[in-house]
């Protein structure tokens, strides 16, 4: 019995969109009215570190209310001045619509901007706008490019993205010892969805050994961090002895923590079970 395949095209993990504007930690205290209009005054004049502090802390509430329209004008100053991370985050309010009409175009412009200058999240970005079409004319050719700039610089949601590609041949030629190693490289820096699909290829030993131990602890990995799916696999391997020692007990401990969790194959395996005895 093969084991069922989640390969996401867009779902399970896609990290593009989740920025969350935090580039320092802690929060700053309430900003007083002479300090913003110091920083105001410094960053009509041309001066970027006030621009981009002001991005920030417009964007996340940091010592001031929050207001995305206020941040994307600031960013939107250093994103001129052709400041790599401004130009990021520009690129994703315009990607969503935040604070700015949502301009799939413009998005892409920034993204690019920003990639040209080899920041890694931007590159990936960028990669997944030429997939889809967003904002570009969809040339999976080159979002295989720019996926691949972002990987080798150890950027895991790319190395996902890239794996994903290689798998299923789009914008490169099929490879699945390729997607093995992106996929690899990005389940060992705790990327939950490489580590499923990682999982997924050494149990059907796709592109890589077969080896049911490893595959084990990749999707143990993965379920701990909420891919669900990979409990109801562990569930399937235990319950059929597949490279694993047989264990009915095992595997009704992992279709309970799949159905737990909503998984509909696990709830009826498990009800399956039970009405067995």
């Amino acid at each position: 019995m093969r084991l069922p395949v989640m390969f996401r095209q867009a779902k399970v993990l896609r990290t593009v969109a989740a920025f969350s504007f935090t580039l320092i930690a802690g929060s700053a205290l309430a900003a007083t009215p002479e300090q913003l209009t110091g920083w105001k005054a410094e960053a009509l004049k041309g001066d970027l570190q006030s621009q981009n502090y002001l991005g920030y802390i417009y964007a996340n509430g940091d010592g001031v209310t929050k207001d995305l329209a206020e941040a994307s004008k600031w960013y939107l100053l250093a994103a001129k001045q052709g400041n790599a991370t401004a130009q990021n985050y520009l690129a994703y309010l315009y990607s969503t619509g935040q604070g700015v009409k949502r301009d799939l175009a413009e998005s892409a412009k920034w993204y690019r901007e920003a990639a040209n200058q080899n920041l890694a999240s931007a590159q990936y970005a960028l990669g997944l706008a030429y997939q889809n079409g967003d904002g570009v004319t969809a040339d999976a050719t080159e979002g295989a490019r720019w996926l691949e700039k972002a990987a080798l610089q150890n950027y895991a949601p790319a190395q996902d993205s890239l794996a994903l590609a290689y798998y299923s041949g789009k914008g490169v030629s099929k490879s699945l010892r390729l997607a093995g190693e992106w996929w690899r490289r990005a389940a060992e820096q705790g990327l939950e969805a490489a580590q499923f699909n990682y999982a997924v290829l050494l149990a059907n030993g796709e592109g890589v050994r077969k080896d049911i131990a490893e595959a084990v602890s990749w999707y143990q990995r993965a379920g701990e961090k909420g891919v669900v799916v990979a409990y109801y696999n562990l569930a399937v391997l235990y319950g059929n002895g597949e490279g694993v020692e047989k264990d009915p007990a095992e595997s009704v401990k992992y279709y309970r923590l799949a159905a737990e969790l909503g998984h509909s194959g696990a709830q009826y395996q498990l009800g399956a079970l039970y009405a067995m005895g």
